[in-house]
């Protein structure tokens, strides 16, 4: 069988090199400027939000003014994850009729191409596409575009829903005349001068859905909150800094607050602290979960004011809601009410609202920066392991150090301030370092009035040998200081700072004594913080370990701290498939692992070179390669550049199959300890095994044939093979030949691994042997140096092969037709190539027709294809609906589905049928079906080289016909290919995510379950606004033609939608809860309901949804093909797989609730999930003959209307 492999492109090493810090952005250094913000409503000062079709901000979904800036602080930016809305942002501004400029900068990327104008109110047909055809600009970039104006007053930005995954900044607009004045007078900039007053700490509420923080919503009918009535968080608290605080003179508006935190369904107690007044005491002042809001816990039931603080505690039952609230009624006018220590309490005294109804900073969202996570602690006397004075006297205002939240790259610093002479500041460390040399390191800022005086660190017993800190006055921002230190050890060490060093004010950070292996002697106390950023830094050339991955990314290990936190990359660092991504993510951590996000597709190259930096340091990566086959990544070597090959060889036993016989090991020195062995668990198969021992020492010696392998003279051979190693060691590969010349080629020990590769590795090698060689054969040699520590290697599928002209496949050094019999007779399945990649014409990986008609024309002498047009088909042997990241999801055993699905709108994907035709301007006719006489065939016509298919049914055989025709000639060419067995058929439907077919599973019972007939999905509209495409729209309402949608949503989800907007169907809205609301007794009747419409003839096919098609959804489709007999892991996988799609990772509190729900299904009576869904059935009213009748439709016994 021949074995084609798909090597890297570039040799794995790390080079690490350090740099100074990094200046601050721009937008960083905001001066006396600052953002400004969006109203929410008209607003004739500034911007104002409006919303098309009524649709608010969501966390995936929103506008704001972000803090970063192109030249400065502020600019307007665009999120958004799906088809949720069109968005829009005005200004109220008088412009002249007349011709003017946009002039703006743009930065940021979306899906599709799709509208991003600035427009005229009431004049469409002048807007301004600000993105023509343009996806990304990866930085800030320029653009000036002509604009007209009639001479409205309102103008302003839209941003349509379409585009899909987006985040865009836009920054600096102006509309400018012919002068160079600019019309909006500065508005475009997003910022403005900064009044200096002092502003709340306080975080005020979010205007977006959210589950860690407060935010705001608007009942119909009500005003963004003003002056006269509004809800903060205040910095008045009951206890410590923070309260809701609810403010009304006029009864303007309702006010609501929300929280997006689920309550499982019980009996609670709320227990809070309020205080403050209102005018009447029986207006509507209450706690509520959302869907319930109508019956909610008054907090001041006819109470009118609470003087001081008092504590309330009242009764509260959930009905097992995910949105909770506070309600303020307008009728509460001249009101200020405070409410804090909010918790919904269980009987064991658990707060359900997890702290948040604390009201202070950190439980209320926002910017924390400012807010010092732990510090390390500054002991008044000596501590072990710990920071301490050492009898300084009493600190003051201006001579003290002190631990401080800012620091150079996390939440500590060493602080000292000095004014006057009041006596030398010392502070210690309690740490015992062993006398030695080390490279000690340290970051400073601020200023040292005197120069000359001391400053310096040291051995508490051991002064005279001391690192001086400061060599110039002023370090205006955070700066590496480093040089040799040399210490006769001790247990105490100490920063010295002189009395006599005049006014100063100086911060210290990341402090380290770091050894020759790298290691930080204080352990991290240096950096003044539990959680330090950086750690030791060693310099030198490295090459990571792959520890693991699969298609979501890769893990991989680095030397301890070599880089940490989030990476940026050079500009053409990252190459995939051979050209520049960005959109590859990097984290490094500070035990030496490194996260790599990407999501893979079968066959990727992911290659790395060049400069990443994280916070403070700058490191080389690379050259490096990481290949994803076969559903997991593999980190490649190579010494030469790598290409597309089959697996050949010329060495007997190279896949180790018969142990170690044809091996042997050559130049060992005297002595040595080392072995070479047979290792059952190699590559593919077994492995030969070489172990060096820390008793041979420093050792370089050669592994290799023990037989000579033929070869010719002049000819060129590649050797490639797969290398697994840990311990530190070179590699290289050289051949010995048997004649009197010397030897005929070596590639140096040029491959340096360092803390092993803990991965199979490919490693690529050419060598020419020169035209006058005397030799006959030669000895492949696997070079291997090693030094005075334990390492290991193993070697496997070592392919040594003569690399043939094309078309000579039988390897004889001439092409004849003699190679056109032996590729006939291979394509007839009674002969193999003797050279495959000699066989491979076009080295595109494939040999077939194209190949043969290659061969042919270069046996009469012709280099090109000709005008026939020979066609063939690729495709894959398997096809798969959906993407990488689901597929190894699926064929993984016992996964963690968060461990595969990274952010992703969809996981469906088209399956591609490539058209392979050497004539250029060819016309294909492909027709693809389940029936070989393609009576059932949908037929494409295309003259591209490949098209595009989908919603396939799973596990089933398609036969493909392809017709080429080219200058008045016709050929044909058949194939076939199968869908996936696993997983589900995964739908492609235009403007919708997250649909799925019911069918196509094996049961129980021994049939399968028909597909076609029931799908699941997200929601096919927004309120009444269809979110379909052209596509989806004819899919569903012609191809498919639904009969029925179950829409699952509630009243206010669906915006009051009485029928369904795909008019083939008809409309059922069943709004149920999820999970375990199956089992309550208010919802029995609901569920009845959607389980007796499957029981109607006249109601396929159906699609059921929800919002996302996710929780209520999954409730519903988890019972339904339970009572069809599908298998209990299967079940689980259907419920996980909307994880790959726009809904995204389950919360920890979902997944409480979905196990809540399987507990209780697992608690009902009967064997099999079939039995235990018929028997749930049963007891919420669906009969007996109804189940029947659903079981009987999906497995094609009875049929539908």
């Amino acid at each position: 069988m021949i074995k084609k492999i798909l090597p890297c492109l570039l040799s794995f090493a790390i080079i690490l090199s350090t740099f100074s810090a990094l200046p601050f952005s721009a937008a960083e250094s905001t001066g006396n400027l600052r953002p400004v913000t969006i109203a929410d409503s008209y607003s004739a000062d500034g911007w104002y939000r409006t919303y098309p079709g009524g649709s608010a901000d969501t966390s995936t979904r929103y506008i704001e003014i972000a803090k970063e800036g192109a030249d400065d602080v502020g600019s307007l930016h665009f999120v958004n994850s799906g088809n949720q809305g069109d968005m829009r942002v005005k200004l109220t501004k008088a412009i002249a009729a007349g011709d003017y400029s946009l002039n703006f900068k743009i930065k940021g990327s979306r899906t599709f191409a799709e509208s991003l104008y600035f427009v005229e109110d009431g004049n469409d047909a002048g807007r301004v596409q600000l993105m023509p055809g343009v996806k990304s600009y990866s930085d800030w970039t320029e653009i000036t575009l002509p604009f007209t104006s009639r001479g409205g007053s309102t103008y302003g930005f839209f941003f349509s829903q379409f585009n899909a995954a987006a985040s865009i900044y836009i920054d600096n607009f102006k509309v400018l005349d012919a002068s160079g004045n600019d019309m909006l007078d500065g508005a475009g900039n997003f910022c403005t001068e900064d009044t200096g007053e002092e502003t709340s700490k306080m975080q005020q509420p979010y205007e977006y859905v959210s589950s860690d923080y407060w935010y705001r919503t608007y009942p119909s009918g009500s005003t963004a909150d003003n002056t006269a009535h509004y809800i903060e968080i205040a910095a008045d608290g009951a206890d410590d800094p923070g309260s809701l605080h609810f403010v009304n003179t006029t009864p303007e508006s309702d006010m609501r607050i929300n929280i997006a935190k689920t309550i499982p369904a019980g009996d609670y107690t709320l227990k809070f602290k309020i205080k403050g007044s209102r005018t009447y005491s029986d207006q509507n002042l209450s706690f509520a979960e959302y869907e319930y809001r109508d019956t909610p816990v008054q907090l001041m039931d006819g109470i009118k004011s609470y003087d001081e603080w008092t504590e309330v505690t009242l009764p509260f039952t959930s009905r097992g809601g995910s949105n909770f609230l506070f309600i303020f009624s307008k009728y509460n006018w001249q009101t200020s009410i405070y409410i804090d220590n909010f918790k919904a309490l269980d009987a064991s005294g658990n707060d359900m609202l997890d702290g948040i109804g604390n009201f202070n900073r950190l439980t209320s969202g926002g910017d924390e920066s400012d807010i010092p996570e732990d510090v390390l602690a500054l002991n008044d006397s000596k501590t072990a392991n710990s920071w301490y004075k050492f009898s300084d006297g009493t600190y003051t205002a201006i001579r003290k150090a002190e631990i401080v939240g800012n620091g150079c790259f996390d939440n500590g610093a060493l602080h000292i301030r000095n004014v006057t002479q009041g006596g030398d500041i010392r502070v210690c460390v309690n740490k015992t370092v062993p006398a030695g040399e080390y490279t000690l390191k340290a970051n400073i800022k601020g200023k040292k009035g005197v120069l000359s005086e001391a400053f310096y660190f040291s051995s508490l017993s051991d002064t005279a040998n001391s690192f001086t800190f400061f060599n110039k006055n002023t370090y205006a921002d955070w700066t590496e200081v480093t040089s040799t230190f040399k210490t006769n050890g001790g247990s105490d060490f100490i920063i010295f700072f002189s009395q006599y060093n005049g006014d100063c004010d100086i911060y210290l950070d990341n402090l380290r004594i770091i050894d020759k292996d790298g290691n930080d002697m204080l352990d991290g106390l240096g950096s003044f913080c539990t959680d330090p950023a950086v750690g030791e830094q060693t310099e030198g050339k490295i090459t990571p370990s792959l520890i693991s991955g699969n298609a979501a990314g890769i893990n991989a290990a680095l030397p301890e701290r070599a880089l940490i936190g989030e990476l940026k990359a050079a500009d053409g660092a990252v190459l995939l498939n051979g050209k520049k991504n960005t959109n590859v993510k990097f984290k490094a951590y500070a035990d030496g692992s490194m996260d790599i996000s990407y999501c893979a597709n079968e066959g990727d190259i992911l290659s790395l070179d060049g400069d990443f930096t994280d916070n403070y340091y700058k490191k080389h990566i690379g050259p490096a390669s990481f290949r994803y086959s076969g559903g997991k990544w593999e980190n490649l070597l190579t010494a030469d550049k790598a290409e597309f090959y089959f697996f050949e060889t010329l060495i007997e036993n190279s896949g180790f199959t018969s142990g170690i016989d044809g091996w042997e090991q050559n130049s060992l020195p005297a002595g040595s300890k080392d072995t070479i062995s047979a290792e059952a668990a190699g590559y593919d198969g077994a492995a030969l095994k070489v172990t060096h021992s820390k008793a041979s020492g420093d050792s370089v010696y050669k592994v290799r044939t023990s037989k000579y392998i033929p070869v010719t003279a002049g000819a060129t051979y590649k050797l490639r093979l797969y290398v697994k190693a840990s311990g530190n060691m070179r590699l290289g590969a050289s051949l010995r030949g048997n004649g009197s010349s010397a030897v005929p080629a070596e590639s140096g020990l040029n491959t340096a691994i360092t803390n092993s590769t803990d991965g199979w590795q490919q490693m690529n090698y050419t060598f020419t042997l020169p035209q006058d060689a005397t030799l006959t054969g030669v000895k492949v040699q696997l070079d291997n140096a090693f030094y005075s520590s334990d390492a290991e290697i193993l070697y496997d599928s070592i392919a040594f092969y003569r690399v043939c002209e094309p078309g000579d496949v039988n390897a004889d050094g001439s092409l004849d037709i003699l190679d056109m019999i032996r590729f006939k007779k291979v394509r007839a399945g009674i002969a193999e190539y003797t050279s495959p990649n000699a066989a491979d014409i076009n080295g595109n990986g494939y040999i077939n027709t194209i190949d043969a008609a290659m061969i042919k024309r270069l046996l009469l002498g012709l280099t090109d294809y000709g005008s026939v047009p020979e066609v063939a088909m690729i495709a894959p042997d398997t096809a798969y609906s959906y993407n990488a990241s689901a597929r190894a999801y699926l064929t993984a055993e016992n996964p963690t589905v968060d461990d595969y699905a990274v952010l992703m709108t969809d996981s469906a994907q088209d399956i591609k049928i490539v058209l392979e035709c050497p004539v250029e301007g060819a016309k294909f006719k492909v027709e693809y079906g389940t029936r070989a006489d393609y009576s059932d065939a949908v037929t494409v016509n295309t003259t591209g080289k490949s098209i595009a298919v989908n919603n396939l049914l799973r596990n089933t055989k398609y036969y493909v016909r392809i017709t080429a025709t080219a200058n008045g000639i016709t050929r044909q060419a058949e194939s076939s290919f199968k869908t996936a067995d696993i997983g589900p058929r995964v739908m492609t439907v235009g403007g919708i995510t997250n649909v799925r077919d019911l069918g196509g599973y094996e049961t129980s019972f021994g049939k399968t379950t028909l597909q076609g007939l029931a799908f699941r999905g997200a929601q096919l509209d927004i309120k009444g606004t269809s979110r379909l495409t052209a596509q989806g729209a004819e899919l569903l309402g012609t191809d498919i033609a639904l009969g029925l949608e179950i829409d699952l949503r509630t009243a206010s989800e669906t915006g009051g939608l009485t029928k369904s907007i795909v008019t083939s169907a008809k409309y059922l809205n069943s709004r149920i809860g999820s999970y375990t609301a199956a089992f309550s007794s208010d919802q029995k009747e609901l569920f009845r309901q959607i389980f007796a419409s499957y029981a109607d003839v006249n109601n396929y096919p159906i699609y059921v949804h929800c919002v996302y098609g996710a929780d209520r959804t999954g409730t519903v489709c988890y019972i339904l093909n339970a009572l069809l007999g599908v298998d209990e892991k299967t079940l689980i996988q259907d419920y996980e797989f909307t994880t790959f799609s726009d809904a995204g990772l389950r919360s920890a509190a979902t997944n409480a609730e979905m196990k809540a729900f399987l507990s209780s299904f697992c608690a009902l009576s009967g064997d099999t999930p079939a039995e235990k869904a018929e028997n749930y059935l049963l007891s919420i009213g669906v009969t007996s003959e109804e189940i029947s009748t659903i079981r009987g439709i999906f497995f094609g016994e009875i049929p539908i209307n």
